[in-house]
């Protein structure tokens, strides 16, 4: 019998309600997919596939623990990489940055470990994407609308101005920015209304606090200079059409 692991990786966060949710959903979406795929192989030869949610993160992990929620570390999966046939990371990195060529590095000498690419790598995944954000944010297409991403020292970074370009190519009103350029929010010119929209993979503590709930968040800062500001507050994750996106790099 063949033996494959999916590895769902995130770098990790203690918001136990976005693992739940978004995370869960990711986890969902590529089990019941491989069930179909179990299905379809079944005729040919023995086939066993598992998913599993990790972390890269230890010190997510252990606050995690001390809440009495698991999560298992990608890097037990790697040392134990001989249990299976073969294993599948799936990279919940928006881009490439720092964090994801660390873990390319870790699997480097592992044969049977394939890493997959992250959401974004060219100028078409963020066409892709483009369009897939403006269907969800079809009821606000009219309005400002100012994506935030993490930001990276990679050079993978400039993704950020394609997608930029790929939105506002498809009429959409776009600013992009990362969580390094605050400042930057003193030359959004004055409007009635602006909206923020997470460029993350799911809910964790960056978005609920720097860019929605902390008094210095970028919703805080915005509100001293627009008259309204609408608020996206979930990750990537939380929408089906962008954890199909991740999904169809598992079928490639």
């Amino acid at each position: 019998m063949k033996k494959e692991l999916i590895v769902v990786n995130h770098i990790g966060t203690s918001v136990i309600e976005s693992i739940e949710s978004e995370l869960g959903q990711m986890v969902k979406m590529i089990e019941d997919a491989q069930i179909i795929k179990a299905t379809r192989y079944a005729q040919i030869d023995d086939y066993e596939a598992e998913t599993v949610l990790t972390f890269s993160s230890l010190r997510a992990i252990k606050k995690l623990e001390q809440k009495g929620f698991h999560v298992q570390d990608i890097n037990d999966i790697i040392r134990q990489s001989g249990k299976y046939d073969r294993i599948t990371i799936i990279p919940l990195h928006v881009i490439g940055g720092t964090d994801y060529m660390s873990l390319k590095k870790s699997i480097v000498s592992n044969n049977n470990i394939s890493l997959l690419s992250p959401l974004l790598v060219t100028r078409s995944d963020c066409q892709a994407l483009g369009i897939k954000l403006s269907t969800i944010l079809k009821a606000d297409k009219d309005k400002s609308i100012l994506f935030v991403g993490h930001g990276t020292t990679d050079e993978s970074h400039k993704l950020y101005q394609l997608l930029e370009e790929e939105l506002i190519k498809i009429g959409i009103n776009a600013r992009v920015l990362t969580l390094e350029d605050k400042e930057a929010l003193s030359l959004i010119k004055v409007e009635d209304e602006i909206v923020i929209f997470p460029l993350f993979a799911i809910s964790g503590h960056h978005v609920k606090n720097d860019l929605f709930r902390s008094q210095n968040s970028f919703r805080a800062i915005l509100l001293k200079r627009v008259n309204k500001v609408k608020s996206y507050e979930h990750g990537l994750l939380f929408y089906p059409e962008i954890r199909e996106m991740y999904l169809s790099k598992l079928d490639r």
